[in-house]
């Protein structure tokens, strides 16, 4: 993850006035492999993520999935009813597809 203070707009385009949050991922490799990583802490915080890397045709096309369960019950409780806020239930999905089809093209 990279963070550019803004204007970013000769680089990312015209609508990049307040800056640039630019997150880039691992390419497929084109060889079968999988990670998993877990995350356990405060807030009953819960965080899996895996991917798995697999190519579909040998040295033409390759694949990545990536998914993420990114949980936690939040730091802060409402004075007024008890309840937690600023909590996270989220699950990400990035699909990557690489196609090779000579040394010279990606």
């Amino acid at each position: 993850v990279e963070v550019l203070r803004g204007p970013q707009g000769t680089l990312f385009g015209s609508n990049a006035i307040g800056g640039v949050v630019n997150v880039t991922r691992r390419k497929p490799s084109g060889t079968f492999g999988f990670d998993v990583e877990g995350t356990i802490g405060s807030y009953d915080r819960r965080d899996v993520e895996a991917a798995l890397d697999f190519p579909i045709v040998d040295g033409v096309l390759a694949g990545r999935v990536f998914v993420a369960s990114l949980n936690n019950d939040g730091p802060f409780r409402n004075a007024f009813d008890g309840k937690r806020r600023g909590y996270e239930d989220k699950i990400l999905v990035s699909p990557q597809l690489r196609f090779t089809p000579s040394d010279e093209f990606q």
